[in-house]
This record gives C-alpha cells, structure tokens and sequence, in this order.
C-alpha cells in the first residue's frame, strides 16, 4: 500500500521536484548558450585570424605549415605536446634571417584540420613526411623537436635517415631511460572532462590562468588565449595526451644516429635542485637529458641559463645560435660544383 501523505507532505514533495525540474532546466539552458557562444567564438576566431602560411592536404585533411627563408639547408620546427606554431613566429623569424626554416602545426591544433585517429608519434610523422614532400620543402632538414616534440623528430631521423642533416633537442621527452614494467600513463580524468566539456566553452573560464605570456605582450597573449580556446583545438589537445599512450612503442621504434650532428639543449639544474626527495624529479631529467648525448657520436650539450622547461620564450639565443653552427657546418662541408 502507498503510505498516505499529509498536505504538508505533499506540497513538500512537490516542490522538491520543481526544484530538481528547475535545476535540470536551468543546467540546460546554460549549457545550450554556452554551446552557443563557444560556437560563436570559434568561428570568430577563424576568421580574425587568417592563416599565415597555407594549408596542405595529406591525405583527407590539411596541415597548416608556414616555410620562411630562402636558402638552405631547411629547419623544421616540430613544437611539444598540444603546442602549437605561433609559439615559435619569433623565434623563427630570427632562423629565416640566415636560412630557411618551416613551422607547422599538428592535426587538430593551431590552423590544422582535425586528424584520424590515434594521434600516435607514428601517425604525426608519417603526416610530417607526406607534408613535407607536398609542400616541396627539400631536405635535408635540420629537424628542432622541443618537448614532446623531441620523440617524433627522433622517430622521423630513425624512419628516414637519408632526410636528416641534423637534429636540436630542446628539453626533449625521453623515455629510453622508463622501467620497462611501468604501465602506460592513462588519460588524465581532467583532460576527458576537457573534451565532452569542450563545445561548452567552459575552458574560457580557465584558459586565462593556465596561459600566460612572460613577455607581457598584451596583443600576443589575447591571440594565443583564442587560438587555444577553440573546440577543435581543445579537443586536439586531448587526442595528442590519448595518442601519446604508447610511448613505449615508439621508443622501441627510434634508433641511433650514428655520426649525425645532435644538439642537446636542457634548462639548468642545479646540484642544490636535485637533493633529497623533492630533487627526485630533477634528478631524473637529469639523466634523461644525459642519456640524448649517446643518440649520436656526434652530439653535445647546451645548458640555459634558465631553470624552466618554457625557457625557448624567455632566453631563445642557446637553440638559433646551435642552429645557425650546424647551418654553417653543412654549407661549409657542402660539395661544391
């Protein structure tokens, strides 16, 4: 039987359930102006900023790539994880100044289309290659991986060598020194809220905190606050953390370069910054920006005078000086007709 409830009872009820329906509705409706203006605001962003550069296709989707300079031998940028190329116009405008250099942006970042999936190193330099025989940039290239970046350049002088004049490592991912019985990171649970929540635009809320601009430049900070903001490029993002599971796979994949110039650049630490247990991290960045040394018989180490992984804003002289040297050492070792 139905227990039998008082008025009061009743109108308490009741508006109980106004108050969830209400609720209910009013997240609704919230949601569908968010999806609205995230809508709204993406487009903006498109067309406020048009592509510098140009867009080619690879394969059922386009790559924005933007080559600058004339004369050779060509630089390739390839940024870190879920970067994107704006962050090296300064930096490349100084390269262009003595040779030629290529900034590009993965798939689903910056002014890219979105990719097939997974975003694998594998897929990215399989996409790179196909872009940059498209695109007629010609090798050989002096490949800059900064980051996350540092394992796919690696992984593009391992699949094609005889493209590879040279690499730059600044602060690059190495995962050659990782206990072979460590699991695979998952997914941050954060960065799956990241994409069902990215056509709301819940991320413009945040992205002002976690996106600062040292330099100050008001203008270039706005830029890259919407450029990041978009669904695509959030949802990029995410993809580039899914795809990067099966780092192990990929480091199985990279060999050693034999006698090919390699740079490494790494941020400064110091002996105070690696004691006791909070220095267990430093010291095994350590190790690992160590360990880059033996990709080559030809390398060596640049150390910056900054202490932080972003230093490519703050002090960019260590990477163009270490690329303008190996620019001139292959022009001077260049056969002569």
């Amino acid at each position: 039987m139905t227990p039998h409830l008082s008025p009061q009872s009743s109108r308490l009820v009741l508006w109980l359930k106004r108050l969830v329906m209400g609720g209910f509705a009013f997240l609704i409706v919230i949601a569908l102006a968010g999806a609205v203006f995230q809508r709204t605001a993406s487009l903006a962003t498109e067309r406020r900023f048009p592509v510098p550069g140009r867009l080619v296709d690879v394969g059922g989707h386009r790559l924005h790539i933007n080559t600058r300079g004339k004369q050779g031998p060509s630089v390739v940028v390839e940024d870190g994880l879920m970067g994107a190329s704006f962050y090296w116009d300064s930096i490349g405008d100084k390269i262009a100044a003595f040779t030629q250099v290529t900034t590009y942006d993965r798939a689903g970042l910056g002014w890219s289309d979105p990719g097939p999936l997974p975003r694998t190193s594998q897929q990215i330099v399989s996409e790179l290659h196909t872009l940059l025989q498209k695109a007629q940039v010609k090798p050989p290239y002096i490949l800059v991986g900064y980051s996350m970046g540092g394992q796919h350049v690696r992984l593009y002088a391992s699949k094609y060598p005889d493209e590879i004049a040279g690499l730059v490592l600044v602060d690059a991912a190495n995962f050659d020194l990782v206990p072979k019985g460590k699991v695979n990171p998952p997914s941050p649970i954060l960065f799956d809220l990241l994409y069902w929540t990215a056509p709301l635009g819940i991320a413009r809320l945040y992205v002002p905190f976690v996106l600062k601009d040292p330099t100050n430049n008001v203008e270039v900070l706005k830029f890259r606050r919407e450029m990041q903001a978009t669904t695509k490029a959030l949802r990029g993002a995410y993809h580039e953390i899914k795809g990067n599971s099966n780092w192990r796979e990929v480091s199985s994949e990279i060999k050693n370069l034999g006698d090919k110039p390699v740079v490494v650049i790494s941020h400064r630490i110091d002996e105070g910054d690696t004691l006791g247990e909070a220095g267990k991290h430093n010291r095994s960045e350590l190790e690992r920006q160590k360990a880059l040394l033996d990709i080559s018989r030809n390398s060596r180490s640049v150390v910056a005078t900054s202490k932080l992984h972003t230093f490519p804003v703050y002090e960019p002289d260590p990477i163009i000086n270490a690329i303008r040297e190996l620019v001139e050492t292959l022009r001077k070792d260049a056969p002569t007709h």
